[in-house]
């Protein structure tokens, strides 16, 4: 038994050894089973929102007691504790935020956001910036520190550019209607923001050399934070997120690593060097690859996705290659670097402004061309849908006027009805109406119906010239438009009401002439009483 436990041991790196490591080494074993539960889903459909809500929690939890245990070390140095006690506040909060949430989605069964809890959530992002910028850090010289600063303003224009564009902008408009929901909910992108320029601003400091893995695990830590609530913002904008789903991993995960970064603050030992050179080299080609992140993305939502309003974007990466270029001729000692990186800082400059220039004329003359053409067509919709409605409307006061139809008598109004409807194939139905509502005659030969509640019988009757209302053709499930007129007698008294219908798509078909074999189209209206808006959609 002994050197079974011994063999174990041996199989597991030595901070896992110990109460804490063993405390680690379950936490990896729950994650294992959270996954699982994710696939198959344990304990039925209907408990998934409240089993989604507590899994979380152990996790949480834990990461909160390895913040204590690493705190209340005593060889540890006062500038480490600072730092995990920064951090531990955080998911102190981001605990207390998980356990509101699921007391009002569970107990009370009330929305969570907004709610109280999103003030412990918030809290989670400024206390890991804090924690981070707090780490101790080797001393930078005064080359160091401007490349420093030049590498972090890269990495956040390109952050704020993207964050902005993808999550900040949507949101607000997304809640445009409501401020305070709106301020909740665009301070989240905000403080992912934060954090990023908080752990990046920590790699590029030159951490300790002891204090490399830790930073590691750490970034791994609040990758998965940032990454899950990025995702989580993106799929709530789309409709798409429910709870239970993989998303909801991404914030354990991010648990686990601070569990594992906790314990490795404690294992009293130099980090691995070719940890260390990996770490370094990958601090060193961040700003590469926010901008080589921040140009592709650009160019595919300028160029590609058609979206002039994104010139700013254009501008900002343009920016970003600039300072790249213009770092070594600031931090670099050597004149020939200087010279080859001016050379190409005036050629880049040249190049971007030219195409910002094309890019921007391009644009309008494009937004230009396609107001113009829209008009066009918003003219052209307009005098059809006119002529349409007014051959329409001739047409109903015709019927109306009828001998046969004034008689108010179904045996001499069926067969008027019937030719009438033979004459005119783009109508759906032909019918006529007493003073109560109810049927007289009808051009399908269908059970005559009461209509005694609907807007054109009421408006006809009330002595309007012409009502419309917009209804479903129940057969096609199409718009359709329903034209009624009052049928008057000799002396001018109203003794019933004369109606049309029509389906909208015969503006297109007959009167606008498309076709599906050239383009689609769809056809909105809506109608109250006298008046009628007219909507086409053409794809």
């Amino acid at each position: 038994m002994i050197d079974n436990k011994r063999s174990i041991r041996s199989f597991l790196p030595p901070m896992l050894n110990g109460p804490w490591g063993a405390i680690a080494v379950l936490s990896s074993l729950y994650m294992l089973v959270y996954l699982a539960w994710t696939i198959f889903h344990w304990g039925g459909e209907g408990n998934i929102t409240l089993i989604g809500d507590l899994i979380n929690l152990p996790m949480d939890l834990a990461a909160v007691l390895a913040a204590v245990f690493v705190i209340t070390r005593k060889d540890l140095d006062v500038r480490y504790k600072r730092m995990w006690l920064l951090l531990g506040l955080g998911f102190i909060a981001y605990f207390i935020g998980d356990l509101i949430w699921a007391f009002l989605e569970n107990v009370l069964k009330i929305s969570p956001f907004p709610s109280v809890a999103d003030g412990f959530y918030l809290l989670l992002a400024p206390l890991l910036a804090a924690g981070m910028i707090s780490m101790p850090n080797t001393f930078l010289n005064r080359q160091e520190r401007l490349q420093f600063a030049f590498d972090l303003l890269i990495t956040m224009i390109i952050t704020t550019m993207l964050m902005w564009y993808f999550v900040i902008q949507p949101t607000a408009a997304s809640y445009a209607g409501d401020l305070l929901t709106q301020a909740i909910a665009i301070s989240y992108p905000i403080g992912d923001m934060i954090v990023i320029g908080a752990i990046v601003s920590a790699l590029l400091r030159k951490p300790d050399q002891d204090f490399g893995s830790v930073l590691w695990l750490l970034f791994l830590c609040m990758f998965f934070t940032v990454a899950s609530d990025v995702i989580y913002a993106y799929s709530g904008l789309a409709g798409t997120y429910v709870t239970g789903s993989w998303l909801d991993t991404g914030w354990s995960f991010a648990s686990l690593f601070f569990i594992f970064a906790a314990l490795r603050q404690t294992y009293l030992a130099p980090s691995d060097p070719r940890l260390i050179t990996v770490l370094d080299k990958f601090a060193q080609s961040i700003p590469n690859i926010a901008v080589m992140l921040g140009g592709i993305s650009t160019l595919y939502i300028v160029f590609f996705n058609n979206n002039p309003q994104a010139d700013w974007l254009l501008a900002g990466a343009a920016l970003s290659i600039l300072l790249l270029i213009a770092r070594p001729l600031i931090t670099q000692t050597s004149v020939q670097t200087r010279l080859i990186a001016l050379m190409f800082l005036i050629t880049v400059s040249l190049l971007m402004v030219v195409t910002i220039i094309i890019s921007s004329r391009a644009a309008t003359k494009i937004e230009m061309d396609a107001n113009h053409d829209l008009q066009i067509i918003e003219n052209s919709l307009s005098s059809t849908v006119s002529t349409w409605l007014v051959l329409h409307t001739r047409t109903l006061q015709e019927i109306s006027t009828l001998p046969d139809i004034v008689s108010m008598e179904p045996a001499r109004q069926q067969p008027t009805l019937m030719a009438i409807a033979a004459a005119h194939p783009n109508f759906l139905l032909i019918q006529t109406t007493d003073l109560i509502g109810l049927n007289v005659a009808r051009n399908d030969n269908s059970e005559l119906e009461d209509h005694r509640d609907r807007s054109w019988f009421l408006g006809a009757k009330s002595g309007a010239p012409v009502t419309f209302e917009s209804v479903i053709n129940p057969a096609s499930g199409k718009t359709a438009l329903h034209l009624a007129a009052p049928i008057r007698d000799g002396s001018g008294n109203i003794v019933g009401v004369a109606s049309i219908i029509s389906e909208m798509d015969e503006i297109g078909t007959q009167v606008l002439n498309f076709n599906t074999d050239s383009g689609s189209y769809a056809i909105e209206c809506a109608s109250q009483n006298t008046e009628l808006v007219v909507a086409l959609h053409i794809g």
